[in-house]
């Protein structure tokens, strides 16, 4: 391995170097993206357990099949609460071009797609082949710079509506990624709690039996019954 990398040019090993950092850099994003999904999963299933917990603890739901029914309503709910946001942003900026569009006698969509392609760059990657394969062998560079027309309306518009529908479409995305969450989690809740172990209930009657395996002596009937006429 060693000789190979002396035997290397220069420009293989500037294209090696840059595919290991493209390789650490992939590694970096799946590696916060996976906690981030874990993260998500935890706090979902917190509010599983604390949205059913009083529900079980008073007996309410003795099948699992209720669980699943009332678990599943319950994160719908909760679906809908905090989904409402996003689409309100995302109803209300379509609502306020279809309104300039109204007032200006066009409805062509081009104005945003024109100032939003200005503001937009390119990055312009270096390659060089690297046994038979075309790889970026460099930092890429700028190849068209962004450009803003702070002074026209239509600008504004178009940036406004970009951040908007980028926000709500985000935010709706973590919102059905939280629902997925919280619905698998009862799943696997739902069959922990009403899992039928045989031996699980003979070790349970087995501890019933050895805590009530004594019944009480004469002696103690008599002390208690002396208590009660006291």
């Amino acid at each position: 391995m060693i000789t190979l990398l002396i035997k290397l040019s220069e420009s293989d090993k500037r294209v090696l170097i840059a595919l290991l950092l493209i390789i650490i850099l992939i590694l970096i994003i799946v590696g916060y993206l996976v906690k981030l999904i874990k993260y998500i999963v935890k706090v979902q299933a917190h509010h599983v357990d604390k949205a059913m917990y009083d529900i079980l603890d008073a007996n309410l739901i003795t099948e699992k099949k209720t669980f699943f029914k009332v678990s599943w309503e319950k994160s719908r709910r909760k679906f809908y609460y905090d989904a409402r946001i996003p689409m309100i942003v995302i109803i209300l900026m379509i609502s306020l071009i279809l309104v300039y569009q109204t007032f200006k006698g066009d409805y062509s969509w081009s104005f945003i797609g024109e100032n939003l392609y200005d503001a937009s760059f390119t990055l312009h990657f270096p390659t060089e082949n690297f046994f038979g394969l075309q790889l970026i062998s460099n930092w890429p560079t700028i190849s068209k710079a962004s450009v803003f027309h702070f002074d026209s309306f239509e600008a504004w518009i178009s940036y406004i509506f970009f951040i908007a529908i980028s926000y709500g479409a985000i935010h709706f995305l973590v919102c059905t990624c939280a629902l997925m969450a919280r619905d698998i989690y009862t799943i696997k809740a739902g069959n922990d709690y009403f899992h039928k172990d045989i031996k699980d209930l003979k070790k349970a009657k087995m501890e019933a039996q050895q805590a009530h395996r004594k019944n009480p002596t004469q002696e103690m009937m008599d002390y208690v019954e002396n208590k009660d006429k006291d």
